[in-house]
């Protein structure tokens, strides 16, 4: 049975049998999608976050440095692979290269800042030189996001002035099997933790 026999079959099946000319597509609707309307972003994100088995620490004015430190001495973490623009001198960790960390990703805190978070999705949106956010293969990562850069919905995120990569977030990687077992950490951090600053 030829493409156009086969074409035809399902076009009969599904009541359009029209000896073979194409129908145009129906055409699209005008009107805008109806949003949901969020008053507090930070609020939302925080919610959706915690829905995903993430975490989340508002550091206020406080120090974001001194949370981190907790969060490595309570996991018995001594090394840290960072990002871009993430100052870790003041950490008291000894940091590691990518390579390093992918070799021993349990014994490694991933730390890096974030560009934007979706409030509605509880996601946050790392940007990357192509190559991977040293965040998405630590067993704990911790992600550093300015309050203001909370955005509601993903249609409100701005566009990259650059060629950068996004990747979105959303929780601890997860995974379940037959059973319904859900295991985290399967595929990338078993834990994260977004540390708000205001700034």
């Amino acid at each position: 049975m030829g493409r156009e026999e086969v074409l035809r079959a399902v076009r009969t099946a599904l009541g359009r049998a029209n000896n073979g000319a194409d129908e145009p597509p129906p055409a699209l609707d005008d009107r805008p999608i109806p949003r949901e309307e969020i008053p507090d972003p930070v609020a939302r994100f925080v919610v959706e976050l915690e829905a995903v088995a993430g975490e989340a620490i508002d550091s206020g004015t406080g120090d974001w440095q001194e949370i981190v430190r907790d969060i490595a001495a309570a996991a018995g973490l001594r090394h840290v692979v960072v990002g871009p623009d993430v100052d870790v001198d003041n950490l008291g960790l000894q940091r590691v290269t990518l390579e390093e960390a992918w070799r021993r990703p349990e014994e490694v805190l991933g730390l890096v800042r974030a560009e934007h978070a979706i409030a509605e999705s509880g996601s946050v949106v790392l940007e990357t030189d192509g190559v991977h956010a040293p965040s998405t293969f630590t067993a704990s990562s911790v992600v550093l996001l300015a309050k203001a850069d909370i955005v509601a919905a993903l249609e409100d995120l701005p566009s990259s002035a650059d060629a950068r990569a996004r990747i979105i977030v959303t929780g601890p990687s997860r995974t379940s099997d037959i059973e319904k077992r859900l295991v985290l950490g399967a595929h990338g951090p078993r834990r994260l933790v977004v540390v708000l600053t205001d700034r």
